[in-house]
Protein backbone atom coordinates (compact mmCIF):
# COMPACT_ATOMS: atom_id res chain seq x y z
CA UNK A 1 0.00 0.00 0.00
CA UNK A 2 1.57 3.31 -0.79
CA UNK A 3 1.67 6.12 1.30
CA UNK A 4 -0.71 9.58 0.39
CA UNK A 5 1.46 12.09 -1.11
CA UNK A 6 3.05 14.97 0.99
CA UNK A 7 2.02 18.26 0.52
CA UNK A 8 5.13 21.02 0.35
CA UNK A 9 5.70 23.95 2.43
CA UNK A 10 6.04 26.43 -0.66
CA UNK A 11 7.86 29.18 1.62
CA UNK A 12 10.86 26.46 2.86
CA UNK A 13 11.44 25.68 -0.73
CA UNK A 14 11.81 29.40 -1.90
CA UNK A 15 13.72 30.28 1.14
CA UNK A 16 16.06 27.57 0.21
CA UNK A 17 16.00 28.34 -3.33
CA UNK A 18 16.86 31.79 -2.94
CA UNK A 19 19.79 31.32 -0.47
CA UNK A 20 21.48 28.72 -2.72
CA UNK A 21 20.96 31.14 -5.69
CA UNK A 22 22.75 34.45 -2.95
CA UNK A 23 25.65 32.09 -2.18
CA UNK A 24 26.57 31.15 -6.11
CA UNK A 25 25.68 34.71 -6.84
CA UNK A 26 28.11 36.15 -4.39
CA UNK A 27 30.90 33.76 -4.89
CA UNK A 28 30.78 34.75 -8.43
CA UNK A 29 30.56 38.49 -8.15
CA UNK A 30 33.15 38.32 -5.27
CA UNK A 31 35.02 36.51 -8.15
CA UNK A 32 34.82 38.66 -11.01
CA UNK A 33 34.65 41.73 -9.42
CA UNK A 34 37.46 44.57 -9.56
CA UNK A 35 38.35 46.05 -6.84
CA UNK A 36 37.75 49.18 -7.51
CA UNK A 37 33.91 48.46 -7.67
CA UNK A 38 34.13 46.75 -3.97
CA UNK A 39 35.11 50.44 -2.63
CA UNK A 40 31.21 51.70 -3.65
CA UNK A 41 28.40 51.77 -0.77
CA UNK A 42 26.34 49.31 -3.41
CA UNK A 43 29.09 46.44 -3.12
CA UNK A 44 29.02 47.43 1.16
CA UNK A 45 24.81 47.12 1.22
CA UNK A 46 25.62 43.83 -0.71
CA UNK A 47 27.89 42.22 1.29
CA UNK A 48 25.54 42.97 4.02
CA UNK A 49 22.45 41.39 2.53
CA UNK A 50 25.07 38.04 1.27
CA UNK A 51 25.49 37.92 4.90
CA UNK A 52 22.29 36.43 5.32
CA UNK A 53 22.93 33.48 3.30
CA UNK A 54 24.25 31.14 5.18
CA UNK A 55 21.79 31.58 8.20
CA UNK A 56 18.62 31.84 6.02
CA UNK A 57 20.06 28.36 4.52
CA UNK A 58 20.42 26.82 7.98
CA UNK A 59 17.30 28.20 9.09
CA UNK A 60 15.08 26.52 6.18
CA UNK A 61 17.39 23.44 6.55
CA UNK A 62 16.25 23.37 9.97
CA UNK A 63 12.55 23.91 9.91
CA UNK A 64 12.46 21.29 6.57
CA UNK A 65 13.91 19.01 9.14
CA UNK A 66 11.43 19.74 11.78
CA UNK A 67 8.74 19.24 9.15
CA UNK A 68 9.84 16.10 7.93
CA UNK A 69 10.30 14.53 11.81
CA UNK A 70 7.26 16.00 12.74
CA UNK A 71 5.41 14.21 9.84
CA UNK A 72 7.52 10.77 10.00
CA UNK A 73 6.24 8.06 12.14
CA UNK A 74 8.39 5.47 12.14
CA UNK A 75 12.18 5.41 10.25
CA UNK A 76 14.98 7.54 11.51
CA UNK A 77 13.34 10.73 12.83
CA UNK A 78 11.22 8.12 15.65
CA UNK A 79 14.46 7.68 17.78
CA UNK A 80 14.79 11.62 17.63
CA UNK A 81 11.61 11.97 19.71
Amino acid sequence: MSDPPRSRVAFVDWLRLLAALQMITGHTLDAVLVDGARQSSAFQTWTQIRGLTAPAFLLASGISFALASRLEDVGAFAALR
